[in-house]
């Protein structure tokens, strides 16, 4: 029986892929922002890789017909499923709601700033036109005062220009499920649910999707592979076998009479009758002829 070698290592590097990116999800905090390694992560690590040990065992013990055994691998399995989803949901939302405080202070940020540029336009604007009806004469006696008061009023538009610049463009906490709201109310959905619920369900998903491989794959490449037994120099099991004699040759078989007969018979009856005949009549004629071999000398006749 052939194995294939490939699919075994292919299956390996996915299942191995899989949990790097479960780890990765729950790690997080340590792999990328330098936070100290504590009880919490080690444990997190045991629970995963027992996770996955256990819904190979459970199959295997299956296979095997230990039921007891399979139904405790399978509770320890489905309880083990349920902590890494909390935790990386947990983990996941995190992140959400994160992104959700940033987003909004950024809106209200731009906002306040918008407002005070509109404010500071609609001064400027109006200190101008006041400089103008003052000064269109020449030098009227308010006109320094007035143009100290554009100048002070351009400068807080800079001011609100660069602030907003600074700030940047509105952020979407989660574009994804904006995106997906978008999408459900063009089919007649509410934006608001289905953006709501894109956000609950697509982290369950993806943590469900990364375990699930990982047992998988790694079942799959790690699967029991039968093997032949070689046969061992001190069986006594019988290894070969007589030969048995050659059939005699075709041509020591005795020729039926009636078989060489047909032939001949079935020319006369021709001629006589101005037909071939029937097989009634061949097996009335020679009721002892092979059926088979008795209609090809009539027709060959």
């Amino acid at each position: 029986m052939n194995y294939s070698i490939e699919g075994r290592a292919l299956a390996i590097v996915a299942g191995g892929l899989f949990a790097a990116g479960t780890l990765g999800i729950l790690l997080e905090d340590v792999l990328l922002h330098d936070a100290p390694v504590t009880l919490k992560h080690a444990i997190t690590v045991i629970v995963v890789a027992g996770t996955i040990m256990v819904g190979h065992l459970a199959a295997t013990a299956r296979s095997s017909r230990h039921w007891s055994a399979s139904v405790g691998f399978g509770v320890l399995f489905l309880a083990g499923t349920m902590l890494t989803v909390y935790s990386s949901v947990g983990r996941q939302a995190e992140h959400t709601m994160i992104a959700s405080a940033t987003a909004e202070a950024v809106a209200t940020a731009r906002a306040r700033a918008t407002k005070g540029l509109v404010e500071a336009e609609s001064m400027l604007a109006d200190s101008q036109r006041e400089l103008a009806r003052e000064c269109k004469s020449g030098k009227g006696r308010r006109c320094d005062g007035i143009r100290a008061t554009v100048d002070v009023y351009a400068a807080a538009v800079r001011g609100h220009k660069a602030e907003l610049t600074a700030i940047g463009p509105v952020k979407v906490p989660v574009p994804e499920a904006k995106r997906a709201g978008e999408l459900g109310a063009v089919f007649g959905l509410d934006q608001q649910k289905t953006e709501a619920a894109a956000i609950l369900a697509v982290p369950f998903l993806t943590t469900l999707f990364l375990e699930l491989g990982a047992i998988i794959s790694l079942g799959y490449g790690f699967r029991p592979v039968r093997r032949v037994s070689a046969v061992s120099a001190n069986d006594n099991s019988q290894t070969s076998f007589p030969i048995p004699e050659p059939l005699p040759p075709a041509t020591a078989i005795p020729e039926n009479r009636a078989h060489a007969e047909i032939i001949p018979w079935a020319r006369e009856f021709q001629k006589k009758h101005h037909r071939k005949p029937r097989w009634d009549e061949v097996r009335g004629a020679f009721p002892d002829a092979n059926k088979a071999t008795a209609w090809r000398r009539v027709k060959a006749a």
